[in-house]
């Protein structure tokens, strides 16, 4: 601290601890390590004082405890409040602490002392308004001799803020000014700093107070003022609630992990979420299975680096026996929290054993002989592991099971790869699995021996033209990969489709799903190291889906006799087609029906069914094997109109006597067409003539019978456009 004011410049008008004794308890190359003062809320939004933290930490820094080494990480917190108000309740007070953000709040409050009250939070209570439990200032100089243990450097440390002094700048310049105002901050942080971590410091700096007074089971709402303040604004009142109810246990630090070394351990702590709850940091190891733990750490670790994530402690520990380790956070209000959970580590021996030396591979492409030789047997080797790459740096994999034993010398390998690079190693292992390496040795052997003919080959394409072949892995360990080949028809030459082998087995491609061709064929060969080709693969024959319709019939003629209409055409010429059919429907009309179904070879039709004078559209569709169907243009053709149109049927006639009359009756298939029955009579042998004219709705008549004999009847329809039928046949009634 001495020498912290000495960099500062700030001459001591009142030590609290004479400046020989306080620096004379400081051992060589250790000084005391201290840690700032963190609230839940966030104090220090100026970089300037972040800047001084970071700065302090250098300066006043880290204490040396045999091998280990600690990293500190600062907190970033951010705040607009002048004044930060935390509680925390037990069995039997509420502790509370406060802090002031900037230099001219502490001052003014150093001063004036922070005003505390207290509310009950009931409606009894509330209507009395809040209840002052008292104006809290620091200790005077006496106060801190009397009620304090100065020889405690927290302590000490926290008086010397109060009573320092710092002189007045030289000049008015900005410099000079800035300067000042960095003095002033560097107090104030230091005092938090002491505050954070003693009782009698943060009592004495009047940032603490106990509230012994209140009801158990009640809720309290705390406000902090500064007492007297002349220009009081919301930025100068702190408040907090705390429900007795609630006993809040004391936190624990958690996030914690462990790597281990070689006669060493790194334990890491989250920084960010332990932050929340903790400023510092005790770390205790046990050597006895977590029964005692022993503290490491003389002074708390206090962490500084805005990027650091996680915290940091670095032990010695022997290797192979369990060592357990926890850590232990100190709050704000001064206390230690629960121990972490216990982490146990162990060292690890991450030293390999004295390696192989003098390696040689020698021999063909049946079998390469290593050999190797070893300078010393060290009691840690368990054996050797012989591996073989293709390139002089690897990568390299082992070419047997298992170790071989610590007395084995060489090592034969019989399926090495032909004309490729055979580069060998030979690492010796420890108990603990740590490998040394060989150098490495290299063995070229000849091959002309081509891979075994690829089989298995199989594959599909879909209806976008992708291709998918897969075919079963060749067995030669020296296949380097398959080349793919493609040719659009049985006999064309075959196009190679891998610009190099590819050791996978399977491939996609893509073909032009518009060609003319059906069929594509694949077949695919096998090469090794030295790019001996395999014999082919058998064919694969693939279809392309169809996707394209077959090519329209054309109607290039047509007639319309008495017979019926008559169509010709040409049919598709499309290779695939399985079917055709002629479709018609009325003029006017949306349906289309079809009216016949032929094979590919017929090429006319003719529809009798067709009515005479009406107009009708033809068209012919071929379907082929994949369902795709495609229509021949429409063609309107009009039926011949001969003026003959159907006539009546079931002519009945019957006498009736009692009214001397003849009943004739029949039926006409179209009803409500526009058409007009002429009824025809004749007497004995007379030719029949025309007698009555009756409505399309008459299909029956009454005729008066003048005299007996044989009488004739006959009917003709006539139609609206001029058509007529034949007469029926006549019928004869005889009265």
């Amino acid at each position: 601290f001495y020498l912290f004011l000495h960099f500062l410049k700030i001459p001591l008008t009142s030590p609290v601890l004479p400046a020989p004794t306080f620096v004379a308890s400081m051992k060589k190359n250790q000084m005391i390590f201290f840690c700032m003062f963190k609230f839940n809320f966030h104090l220090f939004p100026n970089r300037q004082m972040k800047n001084l933290i970071c700065f302090l930490v250098f300066m006043i820094s880290i204490t040396a405890v045999s091998a280990q080494q600690v990293t500190a990480v600062a907190d970033t917190a951010h705040s607009e409040q002048h004044l930060q108000l935390l509680a925390r309740n037990n069995s039997n007070s509420i502790t509370l602490r406060w802090a002031p953000a900037d230099v001219h709040t502490w001052r003014l409050a150093n001063k004036n002392g922070y005003k505390l009250e207290r509310l009950e939070m009931n409606d009894a209570a509330a209507a009395a308004g809040f209840e002052l439990l008292g104006n809290v200032k620091p200790y005077t100089l006496q106060e801190w001799q009397d009620k304090t243990n100065v020889r405690d450097s927290m302590v000490a440390g926290a008086a010397q803020t109060l009573f320092a002094v710092i002189p007045p700048p030289a000049g008015s310049s900005m410099v000079e000014l800035k300067q000042r105002a960095d003095d002033e901050h560097s107090l104030l942080v230091f005092a938090l700093l002491c505050a954070d971590l003693s009782v009698q410091a943060s009592t004495g700096l009047g940032l603490r107070f106990e509230d012994k007074t209140y009801k158990k089971g009640e809720s309290y709402l705390y406000r902090l003022t500064i007492a007297d303040n002349p220009t009081p604004t919301a930025a100068d009142t702190a408040i907090f609630i705390v429900d007795t109810k609630v006993m809040i246990p004391a936190p624990q630090v958690e996030w914690i992990r462990a790597v281990e070394g070689d006669r060493r351990v790194e334990i890491y702590w989250d920084r960010f979420n332990n932050a929340r709850n903790f400023t510092a940091y005790h770390v205790e190891r046990s050597l006895n299975e977590g029964k005692t733990f022993a503290r490491l750490t003389n002074h708390p670790l206090f962490v500084s680096g805005e990027k650091v994530p996680e915290n940091i402690f670095i032990d010695s520990i022997p290797n192979g026996i369990p060592v357990h380790y926890r850590i232990i956070g100190l709050t704000p209000f001064g206390e230690e929290g629960t121990p972490s959970r216990d982490l146990v580590v162990t060292g690890r021996d991450l030293t390999p054993t004295l390696g192989a030396t003098g390696l040689k591979a020698e021999g063909d492409i049946s079998k390469v002989k290593i050999t190797w030789n070893l300078l010393q047997t060290l009691p840690d080797l368990r054996g050797f592991i012989v591996k073989r790459g293709h390139e002089v740096n690897g990568p390299f994999y082992p070419i047997h099971e298992g170790l071989l034993p610590v007395s084995a010398r060489e090592f034969a390998d019989t399926k090495p790869i032909a004309l490729t690079a055979n580069y060998y190693q030979v690492n010796a292992v420890d108990d603990n699995g740590n490998e040394s390496r060989s150098e490495t040795a290299l063995a070229v052997l000849f091959d002309e021996t081509p891979p075994a003919q690829p089989i298995g080959l199989k594959g599909s394409i879909d209806k976008t033209g992708k291709v998918s072949l897969s075919w079963e892995a060749v067995a030669d360990i020296d296949c380097q990969g398959y080349r793919v080949y493609r040719a659009n028809r049985a006999g064309d030459i075959y196009q190679q489709l891998t610009s190099k082998p590819e050791l996978v087995t399977t491939f996609e491609d893509t073909v032009n799903m518009k060609a003319l061709d059906e069929v594509v064929y694949y077949k695919i060969a096998a090469v090794d190291f030295n790019y001996n080709h395999s014999p082919y693969s058998e064919i694969l024959a693939l279809k392309r889906p169809d996707v394209i319709p077959p090519a329209a019939p054309v109607i290039h003629d047509y007639s319309a006799d008495k017979n019926g209409i008559r169509i010709d055409w040409y049919p598709s010429t499309s290779t695939d087609i399985v079917g055709q059919q002629v479709l018609r429907r009325k003029a006017g009309n949306t349906t289309w029906e079809p009216v016949g179904s032929f094979d590919n070879t017929i090429k006319t039709y003719t529809d009798d069914k067709a009515e005479s004078g009406k107009t009708y559209e033809y068209k012919i569709q071929a379907k082929d094997d994949a369902g795709l169907i495609t229509d021949s243009k429409a063609l309107p053709v009009t039926a011949l109109d001969d003026g003959e149109r159907k006539g009546v049927t079931q002519l009945k006639g019957s006498l009736k006597k009692e009214d001397k009359t003849a009943l004739l009756q029949w039926t006409y298939q179209s009803a409500g067409d526009d058409v007009r029955f002429l009824v025809y009579r004749a007497y004995e042998d007379a030719p029949l003539t025309q007698y009555k004219s009756l409505s399309a709705d008459q299909t029956t008549l009454k005729d008066p019978l003048l005299k007996a004999g044989k009488w004739q009847y006959a009917v003709k329809v006539i139609t609206a456009d001029g058509g007529s039928s034949l007469m029926s046949e006549a019928i004869v009634v005889e009265y």
